[in-house]
């Protein structure tokens, strides 16, 4: 597990978790950079401090990255992306507390790209 340079904090969430500051789970959509849809789901363990992030191409690939709040406060962190295909990359997540949304940015390592927006859409 990677320890993350930012911590996300559960009140970003509070909007979307009714049970804060117990676990909770939120969902995501987007899309590649060539339109293809995406999912994906994000879940914080507040006890732990544990973020983890899955961008799911339905059907053809689902990447995971989980890692550490480091008890920073920034908003933005770049974490590694492993994929069921054998694929890696990285992911770059944004918080905008305006939106109440958490905004993954990935890349691939073959070049394939996208965004996921979680939180209200």
């Amino acid at each position: 597990m990677n320890k993350g340079i930012l911590l996300f904090t559960p009140a970003l969430f509070i909007g979307m978790a009714a049970c804060a500051p117990q676990s909770f789970q939120t969902a995501g959509a987007g899309q590649t950079s060539e339109g293809r849809p995406l999912s994906g789901h994000v879940s914080y363990a507040p006890t732990e401090q544990i973020w983890d992030v899955d961008v799911i191409r339905p059907g053809v690939w689902t990447c995971n990255t989980n890692f550490e709040s480091s008890g920073e406060g920034r908003v933005i962190t770049t974490q590694p992306l492993r994929c069921d295909d054998g694929r890696s990359g990285t992911i770059t997540l944004t918080i905008n507390r305006a939106q109440n949304q958490l905004v993954g940015s990935f890349e691939l390592e073959d070049g394939e790209s996208g965004q996921v927006t979680f939180g209200r859409t």
